[in-house]
């Protein structure tokens, strides 16, 4: 169907599935405390994430600390995925 190879360069970080890593691009949140809570943990742009796992809430890897993210977090951070 596709003459080339399919890829997603940059998704939410709630789509990506265990094990995947990624670059944060953005975070878009209208919560200005999630954005603050998340600068606090680390998660800028640039910054790399693995996402651990998705159930029962997202866990990231980021320098080494796991952090613990609701759906609401992790919907607002986009990252461009890594390979």
């Amino acid at each position: 169907m596709f003459i080339e190879k399919f890829t997603v360069f940059g998704s939410s970080l709630s789509l990506l599935q265990p094990g995947e890593r990624g670059v944060v691009t953005r975070i878009e949140s209208v919560d200005a405390t999630t954005v603050q809570n998340l600068h606090a943990m680390g998660v800028v742009c640039g910054a790399t994430v693995t996402l651990e796992q998705r159930s029962p809430v997202y866990t990231i890897v980021l320098s080494g600390d796991r952090w613990n993210l609701c759906q609401k977090t992790a919907n607002a951070i986009y990252v461009r995925l890594c390979n």
